[in-house]
């Protein structure tokens, strides 16, 4: 949720002193919108939408105003999910929503903070957990509160204190909260238990706009099918979906029947799940609830480790056993994570929409990274396997978190692979099968016969556009050839020892294909 408030002080930041309240909390909505990130966080975008259409003609709002825009909120947020549950954030802001309409409506604005004070304190049984009658079914029985609902409580919280004229920093020491916050404790640690765990292993979001009207029912039909948690926000320019599935691709595919995608990410549900294992407890009662195929501990096989240029997907990645660290993609002043946050696929349709007005750097992953991959599998013995040293610093950035965490060389092995792109991927396969065919292999063995692969790998690709490769720095072409260059499909081969060296060019995409085809199979 803080990204999505975060989003909607943005947008503030740019309105100008004429805007009436109703286009301020307008202009609110729809930053949060373009930044909400996870199920709450859509949610509470479709809250701030509902305040602004309750809003809309004010220039200041009463108490009647603020009563009837928690209402119109819950309603808003109700009709986003396709399936709302109880227990959520939806209940809470229906439940101030109810608290509200409890008091007098005919209390001015300048109850505001009577009005406030009174709609927490009747809601703060939705988090009691000890004695907290009413509580929704599912919050009783896993003794927690639910994280979206709190966020949205201290909203409010904020809200009274800046009300009250009180700084908002400092709030944790304030005898009042402390009291709050008491409810929330409950028993041991290793009580922790999953409500229900991930069905889908992503949380995506795709972000539309130039949508034409009435098209949340249909997007809702055709998505259905392809996952849960599915949430559809909007303002009048934007439409947001929030859903948990394992084809986003596919999804976003769909998408763009409906809208101009502008914007889209995806989290790996599977991986945070796991994630909390390290960051919560590490009991043995706890461990047995996550799922089973995250590499195991106590299995004390060869692991390998790369980065996200190998080019395999996350479900390979899986299959093979290979932890994959990414790189950073910088685009226009946002930071991704590769293959996280933006697939290959939309990075290169983001380019497309920018032509090459689009501001885009990347940066191999830190030392820190990988040491702090190395560290974390301290039994086992891993293997380290780069994209050529010649196009990336990734291999000298394992090679210094290697020589920190294994000065002595006893168990990590940074091999640089000499290939790139789909060439390391290939490596990455064909070691990894190795180490399960051959498990009594041993660190030396299986580096060797890495390093006689890679020295029989060569690389054949071909690009439409030599644009990147030449800011990048991989190609150096004068610049008066760059607009007559670029017309053609370039075919290059690299080996990982020199430069990439150029073939042979073709004005279709098949002949190109064949050329390269040709020549591995005379290779």
């Amino acid at each position: 949720m803080s990204f999505t408030v975060r989003g909607a002080l943005r947008a503030l930041a740019y309105a100008p002193s004429w805007e009436t309240l109703g286009q301020a909390a307008q202009r609110a909505a729809s930053g949060a919108l373009w930044e909400a990130h996870g199920n709450s966080g859509v949610i509470f975008s479709q809250i701030l939408h509902g305040f602004a259409c309750s809003l809309e003609d004010k220039n200041e709002a009463s108490i009647q105003d603020l009563t009837a825009a928690l209402r119109k909120s819950a309603e808003f947020a109700y009709r986003a999910l396709q399936h709302p549950a109880e227990g959520t954030i939806l209940s809470f802001i229906r439940i101030l929503g109810e608290q509200a309409e409890k008091l007098s409506l005919g209390k001015d604005k300048s109850d505001l903070v009577s009005f406030l004070r009174t709609i927490l304190d009747g809601s703060q049984y939705f988090f009691d957990i000890k004695d907290g009658d009413g509580r929704p079914e599912a919050l009783r029985q896993a003794q927690t509160a639910d994280a979206g609902a709190l966020g949205l409580y201290f909203f409010f919280a904020g809200m009274l204190r800046v009300a009250q004229g009180r700084s908002l920093s400092g709030w944790e020491k304030d005898d009042e909260e402390i009291a709050f916050i008491e409810k929330l404790k409950f028993g041991a640690i290793d009580s922790v238990s999953f409500v229900h765990t991930p069905t889908y292993r992503y949380c995506s979001e795709f972000l539309l706009t130039d949508c034409p009207n009435d098209v949340k029912s249909k997007i809702e039909a055709e998505l259905a099918p392809l996952g849960n948690s599915l949430v559809i926000a909007q303002t009048p320019k934007l439409l947001k979906i929030h859903v948990h599935t394992d084809s986003p691709q596919i999804i976003g595919g769909i998408l763009r029947n409906y809208g101009r995608l502008i914007d889209s990410k995806k989290d790996d549900l599977t991986e945070q799940c796991l994630s909390r294992r390290k960051d919560i407890l590490w009991s043995k009662s706890f461990e047995a609830q996550l799922p089973s195929y995250q590499i195991d501990e106590k299995d004390e096989r060869i692991l390998l480790v790369t980065d996200s240029t190998c080019d395999l997907s996350p479900e390979t990645l899986l299959t093979l056993k290979v932890i994959s660290v990414p790189l950073r993609i910088n685009l226009n002043g946002q930071s991704y994570l590769d293959g996280y946050d933006l697939s290959s696929r939309q990075l290169v349709e983001l380019l497309s929409w920018q032509n090459s007005q689009a501001e885009i750097s990347t940066a191999h992953p830190s030392p820190h990274d990988f040491a702090s991959i190395y560290k974390s599998y301290p039994k086992n013995k891993i293997i380290s396997l780069h994209p050529s040293a010649f196009l990336s610093g990734s291999y000298n950035a394992a090679c210094q978190a290697a020589s920190c965490v294994d000065p002595e060389q006893k168990r990590i092995r940074v091999i640089n692979s000499k290939s790139i792109s789909i060439g390391l991927g290939c490596l990455i396969a064909e070691a990894s099968n190795y180490i399960t065919s051959c498990p009594q292999a041993d660190l030396d063995e299986v580096s060797a016969y890495i390093k006689l692969l890679s020295s029989k790998t060569h690389l054949l690709f071909t690009v439409s556009s030599l644009q990147y490769l030449i800011r990048g720095g991989r190609l150096r072409t004068p610049k008066q050839k760059l607009e007559r260059l670029s017309q053609a499909y370039h075919i290059f081969s690299y080996s990982g020892e020199t430069s990439i060296a150029p073939l042979a060019r073709s004005q279709n995409l098949n002949r190109a294909l064949c050329y390269i085809a040709q020549r591995a199979k005379a290779d």
